[in-house]
């Protein structure tokens, strides 16, 4: 007998009718969220990660949290810490340099 039988003859000997499902999260778990980035604004976000000695998701977290710290929405311990005013600066750079035309090798 092999353990997916074993399972399934362990399963069929309880009684699952008053089971609830727990909708609780804990706190220290880490939700993985993805996002498409254009080739440039990768290339800066790595960068950025490597001049700051972090890695590049440690970074996109940071951010996020910031914003959500500079909104009301949210409190959060912080990898780097970046002034809200320089954030802003940040994003109004990478914008600007998303908008100009890429050279053409």
């Amino acid at each position: 007998m092999d353990n997916r039988e074993e399972a399934l003859r362990a399963l069929e000997d309880r009684d699952w009718s008053a089971a609830s499902v727990d909708t609780a999260r804990p706190r220290d778990v880490m939700i993985v969220v993805s996002a498409r980035l254009p080739g440039d604004t990768a290339a800066a976000l790595f960068a950025e990660a490597e001049a700051r000695g972090v890695k590049p998701g440690a970074l996109v977290r940071d951010f996020v949290e910031q914003c959500l710290a500079v909104t009301g929405e949210a409190t959060a311990q912080s990898v780097v810490t970046i002034d809200p005013t320089v954030f802003r600066n940040e994003i109004e750079q990478a914008i600007r340099r998303a908008q100009r035309p890429s050279r053409a090798a």
